[in-house]
């Protein structure tokens, strides 16, 4: 609970959310001035998040002078690096110095984070971060501010024994598999949205490997064929893994009920309860997917070269 001469504010952690009322009678041509501080914490850099915040806030009260000219300094130490100007032409100068502001802003600087796609307002991709912070970004902090380009690499340096792991559960025997959308939080298992897994039964029967699943009977690809014979495997219950992108709408397939509809940029992320699991299928915007709202019951199929078969203790079989 914050209060002021004014007025009070509350916060209520469980719901998420802020509620702040505050009064004041002005009279005629009185300028009411209202300032709000924003404090972010996380469970990864603090235990007590909101005590945290609380003792960060309370610090702040009465700076904000000094906070803008911590801000003014540490822009300017950017622009001696980075200021690009583009000779007779103003407007495109003004665009490069605007773009390289949001990569500023957007960008990580604990060690702990990244630079997400959509920076830190736009609501695609939720959040994640994808490869191509290496491949387009770090080379512009390499070269304007390097001390942010060893942040971002330190990110990723520090998923590299999860990454490690991931390619040993896809098989692997060496190097690593960084997912290519991720968090921290996930960046451990198979990708991001992660793989959809079910209870399954890997069959075979004359000399042919087929998996069943849901009602339906798929056989695996040539190539997977030939590894699961070179190992000798036999018929047993398995964990079937298809990744979200792999997974097909059709007439007759799993049969499953979607929970959730959510537009990403340019596909849709439908959660469907299928076989007792929230199932992701990722379709593209101009597909069907407009067709199957909240409620909607669906059919799902996948190919026999995109599924993955894993043992009770989660070794891939082909390897």
């Amino acid at each position: 609970m914050l209060s002021s001469n004014i007025g009070r504010a509350s916060c209520d952690v469980e719901s998420h959310s802020y509620t702040a009322v505050f009064s004041k009678q002005c009279q005629e041509q009185e300028t009411l001035r209202i300032v709000k501080y924003t404090v972010i914490t996380d469970s990864r850099h603090c235990d007590g998040v909101v005590s945290a915040a609380e003792k960060c806030m309370e610090s702040c009260f009465g700076r904000l002078p000094e906070l803008y000219a911590e801000q003014e300094e540490y822009l300017s130490r950017f622009w001696e690096n980075a200021e690009t100007e583009i000779y007779s032409d103003d407007d495109s100068s003004l665009a490069m110095a605007f773009n390289q502001y949001q990569l500023l802003q957007s960008c990580g600087v604990d060690g702990l984070s990244s630079i997400a796609s959509k920076g830190l307002s736009g609501e695609g991709y939720e959040g994640h971060y994808f490869w191509d912070t290496e491949i387009y970004v770090i080379p512009f902090f390499t070269c304007t501010a390097p001390e942010l380009a060893r942040k971002l690499l330190s990110y990723r340096y520090a998923t590299l024994g999860l990454a490690r792991e991931n390619a040993r559960l896809l098989g692997h025997k060496n190097g690593a598999l960084f997912p290519w959308r991720t968090n921290l939080f996930v960046a451990g298992f198979i990708g991001m949205p992660q793989m959809n897994l079910f209870d399954a039964k890997l069959v075979k029967a004359n000399g042919r490997y087929t998996v069943e699943c849901g009602g339906i009977s798929v056989e695996l690809s040539e190539e997977k064929q030939a590894r699961l014979a070179a190992n000798g495997v036999e018929s047993q219950d398995v964990t079937l893994g298809v990744r979200p992108d792999h997974i097909m709408l059709c007439a007759d397939g799993i049969k499953g009920r979607v929970d959730v509809s959510e537009l990403m940029g340019s596909s849709v992320h439908l959660h469907v309860n299928a076989e007792g699991k929230d199932v992701i299928v990722i379709v593209p915007t101009n597909g069907d997917a407009a067709h199957f709202p909240m409620g909607s019951e669906v059919n799902l199929t996948f190919g026999g070269n995109v599924a993955h078969v894993f043992d009770k203790d989660g070794k891939n079989l082909e390897f």
